[in-house]
């Protein structure tokens, strides 16, 4: 988890605009909010791959999980939705 959110860091200090790479010094309500943009967007971002990462760490399908390229069912052994809720 540390890695991935280091590396999802990496990422948003890269693809930075040019012009607020080079400012010397943000001032803090410009920090602030370049700081709540970052978790507003990669927040998403970062929640998503580690769903990913958990949903496909099996070696075989089962129940509502499975490895990567593999479909599933959601509706294994009575867990999905009532026939009469269709």
């Amino acid at each position: 988890m540390k890695r991935l959110f280091l590396a999802a860091v990496s990422v948003v200090a890269l693809c930075a605009p040019a012009g607020l790479a080079t400012a010397a010094h943000p001032t803090p309500l410009e920090a602030c909010r370049i700081a709540l943009d970052a978790y507003a967007y990669g927040y998403s971002l970062i929640t998503t791959e580690v769903t990913r990462v958990q949903m496909t760490n099996v070696d075989k399908a089962e129940e509502t999980r499975g490895p990567m390229g593999a479909f599933i069912s959601a509706c294994v052994a009575g867990k999905g939705p009532e026939p009469s809720r269709r």
